[in-house]
């Protein structure tokens, strides 16, 4: 930290880029907050993004660096622009979700309410990213906030289908709890989606797709 500030006090260049990420970025990849706070400060461009249009936050919230979250938050990084995805990368939001960073999801819905179930290219949702990589907690505190289990993507997939299609049984609970008391919860419970590496690109329902990828304890859930 005491060694970024006398650089930057020297002159350093704090908008520098190398292999398409700023210092800025590199701070937040790896959760230095205080040399992220150093670098805005000193005039390193918060809303910077690279080729793919990944910001300096998209990098942070991946790795659950939740100080250098706040701390670009508290910068002004424009994080109601993620509402829209325009370059059709991941948000801030999934990648926390997928990566089960519940506290780093929290700090995000807290700072923009919308982004509960913005959707990739693909149509996939936060919820959608956590319950297909088996976060449970991260699925029901999404639930908690108002994500929408409902929803589909673009392979007709929802939530309950892809944790048990991956059998993720903790996450399948807590969304099967949700799907209870839902008013489209036969549509939820058997919705037909297409089997990514299907011979036949076939339709499944989640029960489906847990039995024939053998997870017994999804079947059951």
């Amino acid at each position: 930290e005491q060694v970024v500030k006398l650089l930057i006090d020297c002159g350093a260049t704090v908008n520098a880029h190398r292999e398409k990420r700023t210092v800025l970025m590199m701070a937040c990849q790896f959760g230095y907050a205080k040399c992220a706070a150093h670098l805005l400060v000193a005039g390193a461009r918060v809303n910077e993004k690279n080729d793919a249009g990944d910001t300096a936050l998209m990098f942070g919230t991946r790795y659950g660096h939740d100080e250098a979250a706040m701390t670009l938050l508290e910068h002004g990084i424009d994080i109601q622009s993620e509402c829209t995805n325009p370059k059709g990368t991941w948000t801030s939001l999934h990648r926390a979700t997928a990566n089960g960073h519940t506290t780093t999801t929290r700090i995000l819905l807290d700072a923009c309410p919308k982004l509960i179930d913005v959707v990739d290219p693909g149509g996939t949702t936060p919820l959608m990213a956590a319950a297909a990589s088996g976060h449970a907690s991260t699925v029901l505190s999404l639930l908690d906030l108002g994500a929408d289990i409902a929803k589909v993507n673009k392979e007709a997939q929802n939530a309950v289908w892809l944790a048990a299609s991956n059998g993720h049984v903790e996450a399948l609970k807590m969304l099967l709890g949700e799907a209870k008391n839902h008013a489209s919860r036969s549509q939820i419970l058997n919705c037909l989606a297409y089997a990514k590496g299907s011979t036949f690109h076939q339709q499944y329902t989640p029960l489906m797709r847990a039995t024939v990828s053998g997870h017994a304890d999804a079947v059951t859930a």
